[in-house]
């Protein structure tokens, strides 16, 4: 997902997962990868990152890259507000941060909050 005029736009990703374009990817020392997805496509329509708020410390998450498998460890899940971005920030380690949209607010038409999982590599 390009970063244009200081933001990205998720807006074209679909059923996809997209990676946020500043942030690192998945390579010896990296820092902060950061990934995000639509939690709803559409009334009673899930999107990908649909059940990332039942994510727990300690559960696994797999990220799969051609024949490869990165395994992570859930480390925390919290809610931000939109304008936090903090959670993009490059990390002094390997960290995977999962990124999507929560508390829908009706009055406003829009999701009030965003999710964010944050995993680290799991011991092997």
């Amino acid at each position: 997902i390009p970063f244009e005029d200081r933001q990205w736009d998720v807006s074209g990703l679909g059923a996809y997962i997209g990676w946020l374009e500043g942030t690192t990817w998945l390579a010896p020392g990296w820092g902060n990868t950061v990934l995000a997805a639509h939690v709803q496509l559409g009334f009673q329509n899930p999107g990908p990152f649909w059940g990332l708020g039942e994510l727990q410390p300690g559960d696994e998450i797999i990220v799969t890259e051609g024949d490869r498998e990165h395994r992570f460890a859930v480390r925390s899940v919290r809610t931000v507000d939109p304008a936090d971005w903090t959670v993009t920030a490059p990390t002094n380690g390997p960290m995977l941060t999962l990124i999507t949209c929560t508390d829908w607010d009706n009055a406003r038409g829009v999701f009030a909050q965003r999710m964010v999982v944050q995993a680290a590599p799991a011991e092997s």
